[in-house]
């Protein structure tokens, strides 16, 4: 049984590119967001099994594994999410997010 506080699981691009991934993804119905080369899934612990089943399939061809965050990546802001790892590693190790102009 995943852990009370697990707000996402997440996988690395691997073996298929992020592109590829990102592709799959968009045909799915599951609530993700991609962060460099990493895809985080949002869960509760209703839909954690489900997310689980559905992502396993496509994490098994990419090769990688199925990793579980305390932290909310895909609902939360840029700024949420800094605060959040800020309040977990301390200000001295995270000092803030890199920001891309577009």
């Amino acid at each position: 049984m995943e852990n009370v506080n697990t707000k996402n699981l997440y996988i690395k691009s691997w073996y298929l590119s992020e592109l590829l991934i990102e592709e799959r993804l968009a045909a799915s119905k599951l609530h993700w967001k991609r962060i460099d080369r990493q895809f985080f899934f949002a869960v509760t612990p209703t839909t954690y099994d489900d997310v689980l089943d559905a992502i396993g399939p496509l994490n098994q061809e990419n090769g990688s594994k199925i990793h579980e965050s305390d932290i909310d990546y895909v609902n939360a802001t840029e700024e949420e999410i800094e605060q959040q790892l800020n309040a977990l590693y301390g200000e001295n190790v995270v000092l803030s997010i890199v920001r891309e102009e577009v």
